[in-house]
Order: structure tokens, then sequence, then C-alpha cells
């Protein structure tokens, strides 16, 4: 039953922690759609590190790569079962891992398609992975197991660290590579160096964020590009944007009525993008805590939310569909009717 309840929580939750490009308006206009079949709900969207292409995972083994400019297919890859929760690209675009409820790790050249390894380990699904930034390493995790934070070598593809940790659901790494942060389900939000060796009875001392008794249970979470800070999107729709430097609290960003289960930071880091539940996306100006744009999606459960690498679209999974905006359409008042 646990298990269960690990899982259905991340097909709501993972499905929301993987992107990079998005867009928006009242009913996002201008959007456009990347359709996938209808059968397979999409978990996970990244956009490359390079801007050009747009990776999706989903129900059903699907993982394939789009064209980020004209929208077409450019592969699907094959020789997959089940749910595939996260995907994650190298920093130079040319590979990406992909994993979820087989257990393994699969690395594939973005080129050709073709597998370059499976990293075994993980004893159950794992939940979300990510590239280090020089590319040296791969973050897992995995909810239910004993070593469920596992760290790995891309260069031989070894396992070099595996933490006890608990209920995990998230893994980031800071933009410097020197840390990562993991959510868990019970305890919250917990930055570590990804080389330690750490007692899970010492892992409260590596918690940051608001008291998980006062807040509730962390959904999502963000780094910004000035490594200190991290924005973390809780159940009651609150999102705080946290010190980590200094454990102390900088803001709390308040407008979603229902859980917030991916957030995604401007490139330069001075606007901060949400999905939650309720069926909104939401864009906000970090300086002033201001909503700056807001629009109903079509679909309630947003799996995932990124924003493109130049900072100018944002790409977001509505259920079945890709859908891409352009952010200078969402800060732009429409144009009044001609007629009126």
């Amino acid at each position: 039953m646990r298990k269960q309840l690990c899982r259905w929580l991340l097909i709501l939750l993972l499905s929301t922690i993987a992107t990079s490009g998005f867009r928006v308006g009242a009913q996002a206009v201008g959007t456009t759609a990347i359709a996938t079949p209808q059968t397979q709900t999409i978990i996970a969207t990244t956009w490359s590190p390079d801007g050009s292409k747009i990776a999706r995972s989903g129900t059903g083994g699907f993982l394939s790569i789009w064209d980020a400019n004209t929208g077409n297919l450019i592969r699907n890859f094959i020789g997959l079962s089940g749910t595939i929760y996260t995907v994650a690209w190298s920093p130079d675009s040319t590979k990406i891992a992909s994993a979820g409820d087989d257990k393994l790790i699969h690395i594939w050249n973005v080129s050709n398609g073709q597998s370059l390894a499976n990293l075994i380990g993980h004893n159950d699904s794992i939940l979300s992975l990510d590239w280090s930034p020089d590319g040296s390493k791969i973050a897992s995790v995995s909810a239910v197991e004993h070593l469920s934070l596992r760290i790995w070598d891309t260069a031989t593809f070894q396992q070099l660290n595996a933490f006890q940790a608990g209920n995990l659901q998230s893994v980031k790494w800071s933009l410097d590579g020197s840390k990562i942060a993991v959510v868990n389900t019970n305890a919250g939000i917990v930055i570590v160096d990804p080389l330690a060796t750490i007692p899970i009875q010492n892992w409260v001392d590596y918690l940051v964020g608001p008291n998980s008794s006062v807040s509730g249970s962390a959904g999502s979470m963000a780094w910004r590009n000035d490594n200190t800070t991290i924005a973390v999107g809780y159940f009651d729709g609150k999102i705080y944007l946290w010190n980590v430097a200094t454990n102390q609290q900088v803001s709390v960003l308040q407008g979603h009525t229902g859980w917030v289960g991916s957030l995604s930071w401007s490139p330069d880091g001075t606007q901060l993008a949400s999905a939650s539940n309720d069926g909104t996306i939401k864009l906000w100006n970090v300086a002033t805590g201001e909503q700056i744009a807001s629009f109903t999606k079509p679909q309630s459960l947003t799996t995932s939310i990124a924003w493109n690498p130049d900072g100018s679209q944002l790409a977001y999974g509505d259920g079945t569909d890709l859908k891409i905006v352009t952010v200078a359409d969402l800060l732009t008042p429409p144009t009044a009717d001609p007629q009126r």
C-alpha cells in the first residue's frame, strides 16, 4: 500500500519536475501544441541545453525527442516499458538519461538513438534523475528502498555513492555542481554534498526550508542561478524562496489554491514559473513577489514546466500534449478589439 501511494503521488508530482521552457495567457494565446499518442500521458518534459530539442517521456514506455523549432518528431526510443518518470540531458546536449518503472537508468546517444549503457543498482522505480552541470555525474532517487539516493560516474557508468535517505521523489544539482537537493516526502528539502557519507539519522542536520509540520509536504523544487536560493512548492499552494547558505526564508509567493507540482526559474533568475493542480500556471516577479501572469490550462494536471535556455519560451505538459508559449505574449496586455 505504501509503495502504491508513493507511485500515485509521483505520477502527480513527478509529472512536473523535469523541464526547461513554457508559455501563457488567459488560455495561453498563440500556444503551439505538439501532440502525443492519446494513450500516453506526458510525465516529464525537458529542453536540451542548446535549446534545439525537447525530450518527453511518460506512460507506456514512451520516450521521444522533438525539434523545438518545428515541432517535428526526431525519434522515438524503443525497448522501454512501464512509466518513464524522468529524463535528463547531458550538458552538451548529445546524450539523455531516462528512468522509471524498470529500475534502470538508460543512457542514450541522441544523434542515432543507440543505447550507451544501463545503470543497475536501484531496487525500485526511479522517480527522478539529474545530470551534473559538468556532465561527470548523474544523481538518481527512488521512493521506497534502502539506498534511495545514488550518484553515478558517467565516464565509467559505475556507482560512486549511495545514501540511505528515506522516501525521496526528486533530485536536483545546484548550478555549480557542488550540492544536490532532494525532496524527502516526510522531512522536506535536504541539501548535501553528493560524495559525502551521511548516516540517515543525521539527515535532519541538512534540512532547509520551512518546518514540514507547518507547511506540509513539499511537492517540487528548483535552484536559482545564484546557487544559494531554492524555490520549494508545497501542497498548501505556497511557494517558499529559501536561502540555503543561511537557511533563512527570502519570501513566500502566494496565489495557488492547490499543490504546486512544478517550478522552473528563468535563466536570468528574475522570474519563476509555477504549475499547480488548481489548474493554473503562474509567472512571478521574484524581486517583488508579484504574480505577473496566470492562465488556466485545459487539463488540471500539468506534467512538467520549463524555460528554454534563452528565456524566451516556456514548455509545459498538458495531458497528452506538449505546449510551447512565448513569454513576451504572456506579459503583453491583449490588443483591444478595434470594433469596440
